[in-house]
């Protein structure tokens, strides 16, 4: 119990420090820059312990469980380097694969994006599909984007190994800064996961 008040004590120091111009400064300052990637990286760990106590009697009914359902490193546009993390819902089918409804942050050296989707696996080899809406939030020097903007639009991804993923979508600038006139981006990403 204590270690998790001196952690507390820390978030709330790093809340009410002063902010800097820039957010990536904000995070080499304090964190140096893989922190942030690296917690993002764990936090399935943390997650598939907590997703065990959940009621059996629940879940069974129902056929959903919440877990982690996709999570890796990716590289692309407008975020770059960027730690990925999906968990919800899972369900086996009938036929044996596996549908997930779930909830997915991404946080990336140009940027940061939240999103909801579904996916689905497809075939005998850890193959998948999803489909996903999301919010894209740029600082830094994001890849063909604008910085310190905020679009929204969708992705489709595609797994066609167990550990391989590829992303595209389209986003529409919502607001920020127009410095390039970008009023929509294309996104992209190719990564490895677990």
């Amino acid at each position: 119990m204590q270690n998790s008040r001196t952690v507390l004590r820390g978030t709330a120091s790093f809340v009410s420090a002063p902010v800097a111009s820039h957010p990536l400064r904000v995070c080499r300052t304090i964190f140096g820059c893989g922190w942030p990637l690296l917690i993002l990286a764990l936090a399935p760990t943390f997650v598939r312990a907590q997703s065990n106590t959940a009621s059996p009697a629940s879940s069974e009914e129902s056929g959903w469980h919440r877990e982690q359902c996709l999570g890796g490193l990716t590289y692309g546009a407008p975020l770059k380097l960027a730690a990925s993390w999906a968990g919800g819902l899972r369900k086996e089918l009938a036929n044996g694969q596996d549908a997930c409804a779930f909830v997915s942050p991404k946080v990336g050296l140009g940027g940061a994006r939240l999103g909801v989707g579904f996916a689905r696996t497809t075939g005998t080899f850890g193959g998948g599909v999803a489909a996903s809406a999301a919010v894209i939030r740029t600082f830094g020097s994001p890849s063909y984007a604008d910085r310190q903007s905020t679009y929204a639009g969708g992705s489709l991804h595609y797994f066609p190994l167990l550990g391989i993923g590829l992303e595209l979508g389209w986003y529409k600038r919502l607001g920020g800064v127009n410095a390039r006139g970008r009023a929509t981006i294309i996104s992209w990403s190719a990564g490895i996961g677990f």
